[in-house]
């Protein structure tokens, strides 16, 4: 191991049969020997245990049991693992390359001890294997936007054991945003490291994530996360992104989501952007 770090992969899953097995072979293909495989299933009632039971012997730990939301299943995966550093990923995301944990550590080994955060990039991916793009910038860029909105992939950050020892777990009163929370309690002041080297995850975009009524309740998860911290007012961003997702909302909801897809990415395409919610739709 030559004095690098022990990394902690904590999966969450409830009825995630389709894709778990793509997720549990890219930690398991990992060419990094200092890692081990967590797995909590929220009880699920598909075939999702069964593909869980078919990786244990490359896991160190899983349980299947009733729990109370993604991060109640992240506390239970903190509460086994044994890591210096812990990463969470979904059902549907699953490490880039088989060299991703290995490129990493060689990296997590040299950062001061003081920082407790660090990211990669994130590559988004639908679930036909379309890239719709790579997500996650340095913290310069980041860290000042961090304080309005989610700044940088979850499924890329790394946490160091001590972060949740000094900032407490994930609260399961965010059911859609406790990550942003407990990272704000520690980056609304301090500072993460960003890994500009390999791309960590890919992240699948899909079902709960891809709803334009649960991309608002999120933003206002964000908000209660921001006053829990101590942030008083909502930023200029937010506001825009609120707008933005309501104006998103009402379109999908007047000319359903095919034909709402083609003129939201109508707007898009006459401000210069990429095409995003046609590429996304069935």
């Amino acid at each position: 191991m030559n004095g690098k770090p022990l990394i902690s992969v904590i999966v969450a899953v409830r009825n995630g049969e389709a894709t778990l097995d793509r997720c549990l072979r890219s930690i398991a293909a990992q060419t990094y020997p200092g890692r081990e495989a967590i797995v909590i299933d929220g009880a699920s009632t598909d075939g999702t245990v069964a593909v869980i039971a078919r990786h244990a012997q490359s896991l160190a730990h899983w349980r299947s049991e009733p729990d109370q939301g993604i991060a109640d299943a992240w506390n239970k995966g903190i509460a086994a693992a044994r890591g210096e550093w812990i990463c969470f990923l979904g059902a549907d995301d699953f490490l880039w390359r088989p060299d991703t944990l290995e490129k990493a550590a060689g990296q997590l080994v040299r950062i001061d001890p003081g920082i407790k955060v660090a990211y990669g990039r994130v590559v988004l991916v639908t679930g036909d294997g379309v890239e719709l793009g790579t997500f996650g910038e340095p913290w310069e860029r980041a860290g000042p936007l961090f304080r309005e909105l989610v700044s940088f992939p979850h499924q890329g950050t790394f946490h160091r054991r001590s972060l949740f020892d000094e900032r407490g777990l994930f609260d399961l009163a965010f059911r859609l945003g406790p990550d942003y929370e407990l990272l704000l309690r520690e980056l609304k002041q301090g500072a993460a490291i960003f890994l500009p080297e390999p791309v960590i995850a890919g992240m699948g975009y899909g079902g709960l994530t891809s709803s334009p009524h649960n991309a608002l309740r999120g933003l206002w998860d964000i908000r209660r996360a921001q006053k829990k911290n101590g942030i008083p007012r909502p930023g200029p961003r937010w506001l825009l992104s609120v707008v933005k997702a309501l104006g998103r909302s009402a379109v999908f909801r007047l000319l359903g989501r095919r034909l709402g897809a083609e003129v939201v990415d109508l707007t898009r395409r006459a401000s210069g952007k990429d095409r995003f919610w046609t590429r996304i739709q069935p």
